[in-house]
């Protein structure tokens, strides 16, 4: 007759199983939520003195190896000499990189507070 710990696990047993899989769960939730967070903002003059906000989008090909167009933010900025540039790699720019893998175009989100 078999053992009775080999037909009915330990408590330790299954808490150790357990939490290797709430670990790993952790993990992943970690790897995806931490996949738009990539941002870097550059202040021009004083900063933003207003809240009008103008939002566009750059464009890449070869997986970020060539622009497809030019978003300069000098140009959504207008006339304003003091301005805040956020250029931000967003959940939105992950859905759409999946959806333009297979041609190999990227996208990253800016905008311009004035």
């Amino acid at each position: 007759m078999n053992n009775a710990s080999e037909l009915f696990p330990t408590y330790e047993s299954l808490w150790r199983h357990g939490m290797k899989r709430w670990s790993w769960a952790l993990l992943l939730a970690l790897c995806l939520g931490s996949s738009g967070c990539m941002t870097q903002v550059h202040t021009v003059g004083a900063g933003p003195t207003g809240i009008e906000v103008v939002h566009g989008r750059n464009w890449y090909w070869l997986f970020g190896l060539g622009k497809l167009n030019t978003l300069d933010p000098e140009r959504l900025a207008g006339k304003a000499t003091s301005y805040r540039v956020t250029t931000q790699y967003t959940i939105w720019d992950g859905f759409l990189n999946l959806i333009f893998f297979p041609l190999t175009i990227r996208t990253k989100s800016v905008w311009v507070e004035k």
